[in-house]
This record gives C-alpha cells, structure tokens and sequence, in this order.
C-alpha cells in the first residue's frame, strides 16, 4: 500500500506542477462511500503528505442518497480527480467522458456477481431479478445484457441486505469487501454460486 500511495502522490505532483506555482484546492473523490478500502489516501491527507508535495487536496465524498457516481461528479465539475475502477472508467470513455488513467493501484479486478442459485452459464441468468450498484464497475454488466438475457435489473445503493433477505436472485459484489460479509452471514455458503 506505500508503494502505491508513493506512485499516487508521483503521478498527482506532476499533473499538478501548475498547481505547485499557483495553489488550488485540488478536489479529491473516491468511487463510493468512505471505507477502509481508502485508508491510504485518509491517512496520507492526515499526515500531511499531500501537503508536503505541495498539494492543497480536499477528499470529497458522495451521498449515500445520491445516485451520482463518481464519474458523474467528475463530468459535473465537482471534483477534479476521482478513484475509479478501471472498467467502470473504460465505459465512461466509451460514451464520451474525457478522463485520463493517472494510476492503477490494483492488478486484479474484485468485482463478482453473487447468486442464489447455482450458476452454469450466463443462461442461468435468465428471469433472475440481478441488483446492479450505483458504484460498480460493470454496473451494465455488459457482456450479459449484450447477450439480450431476459433479466430484470434492480437498481440498489449497495450493499448485500437487499440480496441476503432473497428480494433479489443475485447481486453485485466486491472479493474483499461484500463476498466475505456474505460467507460470514452464511457459513453454509457453497463457492460454485458465483461467478
């Protein structure tokens, strides 16, 4: 994490070498809420390491109530620089958002679909309410819906609530984060139920 957090403060001094002659507050958001995915960049701001490369950065959040995304943030003018996920980011530049990879800090791409019944193919998707967050990084899930599968989308905040009370047949979900809430809710859970 501090070599990457190194790399970070690297690319962000020299996209701001203006900013080093000429002082701005530099806007900052991640890709959703505040959690300890983002420690680094909290601690870094704490720290003053920011500051110390001569960045006056404010880390800006989004509403939990707000269907926004980050990159819509981005689009709107309201942050300068966001955390992404690099999918999510290939699919706002496909329709047009013009954004710039500074840095990619994860070799590895967490995002799963998780469901409650056993998936074979994407046939098993058929007729399945799948829910689909306002932060994901496939949140069209592209390579299903291209297929024209008969699934009906639910729009969700995040979370797994809605999927662990089976209002929905699957769910969006992240390696690190919302699968092992998952297999801690249910020690039962069988590992062939997701994809």
């Amino acid at each position: 994490m501090k070599k990457q957090l190194l790399l970070f403060l690297i690319a962000l001094s020299l996209l701001t070498a203006q900013a080093q002659r000429d002082p701005k507050e530099i806007s900052f958001t991640m890709c959703w809420e505040p959690q300890a995915q983002f420690a680094g960049y909290y601690i870094a701001y704490e720290k003053g390491f920011f500051k110390d490369a001569g960045l006056n950065v404010k880390i800006k959040h989004q509403s939990s109530s707000s269907m926004e995304t980050a990159a819509e943030m981005l689009k709107n003018g309201y942050t300068d620089i966001i955390v992404n996920m690099p999918l999510q980011a290939l699919t706002e530049y496909n329709f047009g958002t013009k954004i710039v990879n500074i840095l990619q800090t994860s070799q590895n791409c967490g995002l799963m679909l998780v469901s409650h019944n056993e998936v074979k193919n994407l046939d098993s998707f058929d007729d399945m309410k799948v829910g689909k967050w306002k932060y994901a990084a496939l949140n069209n899930l592209i390579f299903i819906e291209d297929e024209k599968r008969d699934i009906k989308w639910i729009n969700i905040l995040g979370g797994i609530n809605v999927f662990l009370t089976k209002a929905i047949d699957a769910v969006t979900c992240y390696s690190y984060n919302e699968f092992i809430q998952l297999k801690l809710s249910r020690g039962d859970w069988p590992s062939n139920k997701y994809v």
